[in-house]
């Protein structure tokens, strides 16, 4: 009786969830015959029983009051009332319904679950990385030009200051920014910060409103030889400056250089380099004045600055491109040498800046993401189908009864889509609940990289939209074919008992048989694509990147953090390496300006120096790197002939270079490249530098890339202010970050090291696309399989119920076991290996797009097609054999009796 008075006050509590004014005064009545049906229910089947009439009586005794109190008078009214009554009604029998069959409700839901988690946490994640627009009004006019004659897409200060200039009318405003480190410090500040050199317009363009202060006056700041003002970030002016309002007018000093900060961004703007979020914005030409960067403001060779402008409210992205080419011819003409070939586009600003960033990710993230995920759907949409067929034939004599108490076939298929609406409502609740939970795994694919990540890939306002739209494609198509199927249930069904006509059977058989073929196509589709990307991984693991991963140390270090110069550089790295030399487990130390597969690349233009060039003409673009010597022993990049550099490659010193393979047969095919001489930047005019060491060949840009001519040069004769240390140990590397930045300390305390990592770290990361390619794949391949092997599993459970009589028979008549399992095998592998078949035909025209996704790796077409089919075979003897046992301990004298 506890159980009782609990439910009893429960049911009062959620009676007052019903409209009052329907219910009367029949609430006590209600509550005194709810509590008799509940004590009875307990009496009769115990406590389960009791759940579930209460369950039953909650829904079902409120109505009832309401339907007492409707107006028999007004026939629109109880028209509407009668349609609101019938769905009402349908939804509460499809409740009943769906509670007493709790296995088949719980399968199904958790199909549906698996089906639309899987969409909706793809979706969410391409929602994050492609369809987001910066937080800015009107981003859909915000596009991106880039030079695409450049691998980078930047562009020179000189070449942006002329498009702005020259593209007003098509152009509300356009801006400019470069990725950056500064050292700030203040009295109660300290950190190394990245942020953005911007031009003078940036956050007018973008029609941001600061959350304090006030932001760059186009007029007197962001032009050479001004004062030096910053703008910090909302995460930064929180975080390092305690969210003090007195910040604004605050001098801080950015790489020791003092600066004013004049306001703080909002909230929601992290910046416009894709994917990270900046901690501070300072104008590019008043910080080339302060750190020595003159050359920025004329200079039409330093390739450094990436551009995005705003539409003119008339213009479309078509009128800006056409715009853009007789600005770029106007450029060439004017500029041959420094601008030959020079070609400008704009794009839409996500699709500019994903483009520029990695070229593969847009037709990776659409294939692997949202096609195999839409693949998983169909085939968890069949899975439901096949048990909503399965469950239809059980209820043929309850469905022939209503049809001969007068329900006409739309009303029954109208009650089945109503209860696989419950199923698909369920199923899509519990996959938008599965998809928040994986929202923390989505982390696991992000680059690693020093800055702070900008890509919010957790489900909003579109993802849940998409999961609604999704669960009502679910819906029909999971549950339009079995209720047309039901549906067809007629008086006969009651004469000859549910299920047990051949013909009905056989025709069912087929249909589900059908439903099987397909699940089994679409598990191969998406298998082949899982496994295709996964062998591509291996491949691409098994690439030479040109340098060891293994035992090795990097961390980078700016002298201008400190107020160093260029010219400090070489004696700084002299002592530095000798510090770091002489601690204990370091087998050899150098430093490089750029490291293979890094965030920082150099790309220039290199000419041979004993051959003449035409006007439009154009040396190969080659990956440029300044490293100190021992460089190639640290790295273990292996010499192919000539020598490293030494000590003796200094400033006063004829120039030196050495270069990779791939230059030396663009140059000099067949021949010996050494002693030959290279010219960096113009064919004429420019230093040359002998070429005295060849290499070999690795990868610089992206482990994809094909053959990239590279060149080296020593840093005694080249410096620069930022480089990268590092270090071959015989011990754990990462044991090795402390005595590094004790070495560093005794050096100059005020230089900074950060971007600490080792080198399997850093060539992992840079594997991030390919990483999150195939394990999304495999997963997402695997949740098929599952599917697949559940959906086959419960129709071959079905079909061995239908046939057990026949089963029974032939037992009795002395049929051996090995007919019975043949029986079974059959059924089962048939539309298997039809599945096989047409899956098979999908995956030939899904390779061809595969090849163009995997930038450098062949595809293993029949090897992945022959896994596939093996791994699909073994799904289909794991879902028969338990249904073959069960048709094995079939009992004839039971099945005979029941006749």
């Amino acid at each position: 009786m506890r159980l009782t008075r609990a439910l009893l006050r429960i049911y009062r509590g959620l009676l007052f969830l019903y409209p009052q004014d329907l219910l009367d005064r029949r609430g006590q009545d209600m509550a005194d015959c709810f509590a008799d049906l509940v004590a009875e229910a307990h009496g009769r089947r115990g406590t389960l029983g009791a759940l579930g009439v209460a369950a039953r009586t909650y829904i079902e005794l409120p109505v009832s009051a309401m339907q007492a109190h409707r107006n028999p008078t007004n026939k629109k009214k109880r028209r509407g009332s009668n349609t609101v009554e019938t769905l009402w009604q349908d939804i509460r029998f499809g409740i009943r319904s769906l509670l007493k069959s709790p296995g088949f409700t719980a399968l199904a839901v958790l199909s549906l679950a698996l089906g639309v988690g899987a969409n909706t946490t793809m979706f969410s994640m391409a929602n994050g990385v492609l369809w987001q627009q910066l937080p800015v009004p009107e981003a859909d006019r915000m596009v991106r030009v880039l030079e695409t004659n450049r691998g980078s897409g930047r562009m020179s200060l000189a070449n942006f200051t002329d498009i702005s200039d020259q593209s007003t009318d098509i152009f509300d405003g356009t801006l400019t920014h470069v990725l950056s480190s500064f050292s700030i410090t203040s009295d109660d500040l300290s950190r190394v910060a990245h942020g953005e050199l911007v031009s003078k317009g940036y956050f007018d363009v973008l029609d941001v409103e600061p959350a304090l202060g006030r932001f760059f006056d186009a007029d007197t700041e962001g032009v050479a030889g001004a004062p030096l003002v910053v703008v910090l970030s909302h995460h930064l002016w929180n975080d390092g400056f305690g969210a003090d309002p007195g910040v604004v007018g605050k001098v801080v000093r950015l790489n020791n250089h003092p600066a004013t900060v004049i306001g703080v961004a909002p909230e929601s703007f992290r910046g416009t380099k894709f994917g990270l979020s900046m901690d501070l914005w300072v104008p590019v030409r008043s910080w080339a004045s302060v750190a020595g960067l003159d050359d920025w403001e004329d200079s039409r060779d330093q390739s450094r600055h990436l551009m995005v402008a705003r539409l003119a409210p008339s213009a479309s992205v078509d009128d800006a491109n056409a715009g853009l080419e007789v600005i770029a011819a106007r450029l060439r003409e004017e500029y041959p040498v420094e601008n030959r070939d020079i070609i400008y586009r704009a794009y839409p600003e996500r699709k500019g800046a994903i483009t520029r960033a990695a070229p593969v990710l847009l037709d990776l993230i659409g294939l692997v993401m949202l096609g195999a995920s839409g693949l998983v759907l169909l085939v968890a949409c069949g899975n439901v189908a096949s048990m909503l067929l399965a469950r239809a034939a059980s209820r043929e004599t309850e469905l022939g009864m209503r049809t001969a108490l007068g329900a006409g076939r739309r009303r029954l298929v109208r009650q089945m889509l109503t209860e696989t609406s419950l199923l698909a409502v369920l199923g899509a609740a519990a996959g938008v609940g599965l998809s928040f939970w994986l929202s923390p795994l989505r982390s696991r694919y992000m680059p690693s990289v020093p800055f702070r990540i900008a890509i919010d890939t957790s489900p909003d306002g579109r993802v849940l939209a998409f999961a609604v739209v999704t669960a009502v494609a679910a819906t029909f198509a999971a549950g339009l074919l079995p209720a047309l199927r039901g549906s067809q249930a007629g008086i006969g069904s009651l004469l000859r008992g549910a299920g047990t006509g051949s013909g009905a059977g056989k025709g069912r058989g087929r249909l589900m048989g059908a439903v099987v073929t397909g699940m089994v196509a679409l598990s191969f589709a998406t298998l082949f694509t899982a496994w295709v990307f996964t062998s591509s991984m291996a491949e691409v693991r098994s690439l030479d990147p040109g340098f060891e991963t293994e035992n090795g140390l990097i961390a980078t270090f700016d002298l201008t953090l400190s107020g160093g110069t260029t010219e400090e550089m070489p004696a700084f790295v002299e002592e530095l390496l000798g510090e770091v030399e002489a601690i204990p487990g370091v087998r050899s130390a150098a430093t490089s300006l750029n490291v293979p597969l890094g965030d920082m690349v150099w790309f220039s233009t290199v000419y041979d120096d004993r051959r003449s060039y035409d006007q439009d003409e154009d040396g190969p673009r080659a990956w440029q790197n300044v490293v100190s010597e021992g460089y190639l022993r640290t790295a273990g990049t292996q010499l192919l002939a000539g020598r490293a550099f030494t000590r003796d490659d200094d400033a006063d010193a004829p120039l030196v270079a050495i270069i990779n393979q791939a230059l030396a047969e663009r140059f000099w095919p067949g021949e010996d490249p050494l002693g030959r001489r290279v010219r960096f930047g113009k064919p004429d005019g420019a230093p040359s530098a002998e070429v005295v060491g060849v290499v070999v060949t690795g990868k610089y840009t992206s482990v994809a890339e094909g053959p990239v001519p590279a060149l080296f040069r020593p840093l005694r004769q080249a410096p620069y202010t930022r480089t990268t240390l590092m270090v071959r140990t015989d011990v754990p590397p990462a044991t090795m970050t402390a005595p590094i930045r004790e070495a560093l300390g005794r050096i100059d305390p005020d230089v900074s090291m950060f971007d600490v990592k080792t080198l399997d770290q850093h060539y992992l990361a840079s594997l991030w696309l390919f990483r999150m390619g195939s394990e999304i794949a495999l997963a997402l391949g695997l949740l098929a399989l599952g599917l697949a092997t559940a959906g086959l599993y419960g129709v071959l459970s079905f079909s061995v119920g239908l046939r057990r009589r026949e089963m029974g028979i032939r037992i009795a008549m002395g049929a051996p076991a090995t007919s019975l399992l043949r029986a079974v095998a059959v059924q089962s592998l048939r539309p298997t290996c039809v599945g096989i078949a047409i899956g098979a035909g999908l995956s030939v025209a899904l390779s061809s797009g595969l090849r163009s996704v995997l930038v450098g790796v062949e595809p293993k077409t029949l090897e992945s097609a022959a896994v596939v089919t093996i791994a699909l075979l073994l799904m289909a003897l794991v879902a028969t054999v338990e249904p073959a046992l069960s048709a094995l301990r079939t009992d004839p004298v039971r099945v005979i009796n029941s006749e």
